[in-house]
Formats: structure tokens, C-alpha cells, sequence
């Protein structure tokens, strides 16, 4: 089983030192689930998250069919929380993932 570590070397992901050993886990877990998605880079647990598709790519990852990523739009204020809107009603819906977070 490949470490956190030597999987982000080969999949060519920089780490982030500065956080915990688990941080860093979840932060290279989360690269490797949204790698193959447009406009997703993330980087850390706050800015790369902003606009939803982070969020969206995460659980679109899982559920493909459950919505077109493509359509998710950034533009606006609103465009942005109708992705983590629907983000968060997917991962509701098909995993059972309560809603404890909101998007606001």
C-alpha cells in the first residue's frame, strides 16, 4: 500500500509540508479524486474551495451520473452557491451524507 506521501510524488502533486500528517492526507486524497476535472486545482483547505467546483468535482467523483459537471458554471455570486447547493444535495441524496455544513 502506497503512502500518502509516494503517491502524491507520483501522481506529481506538491505537498503541503506545513500541515498535519492527516491534513496532508485528506488534502492529496482530495487531489487525486478531482485531478482529471476542469478549473480544479486544489491547493489547500480554503481559497481552492471558494467558487463550489472543488466541492462539486469531489462528489461528482462518485456519483458521475448524478449531474452534468460541465454545466457548473462561476460566474456569479449565485453560480457559485447553486454548486455547492447541489453538491451538497448529491452527496445528501446518494450517500447519505447529512448536510451539516450549508453553502453560505
Amino acid at each position: 500500500m502506497a503512502t500518502h506521501a509516494g503517491l502524491a510524488l507520483e501522481l506529481g502533486i506538491t505537498r503541503k509540508k506545513s500541515l498535519s500528517p492527516q491534513m496532508e492526507a485528506i488534502l492529496i486524497w482530495c487531489q487525486c479524486r478531482t485531478r482529471e476535472y476542469d478549473n480544479v486545482q486544489i491547493r489547500d483547505f480554503t481559497q481552492s474551495w471558494a467558487n463550489g467546483l472543488a466541492f462539486a468535482a469531489l462528489i461528482h467523483n462518485f456519483f458521475p451520473n448524478a449531474f452534468d459537471y460541465r454545466a457548473l458554471r462561476v460566474d456569479t455570486p449565485q453560480d457559485r452557491m447553486k454548486n455547492y447547493e447541489l453538491a451538497f444535495a448529491t452527496g445528501e441524496k446518494f450517500a447519505g451524507v447529512p448536510d451539516f455544513l450549508t453553502a453560505e
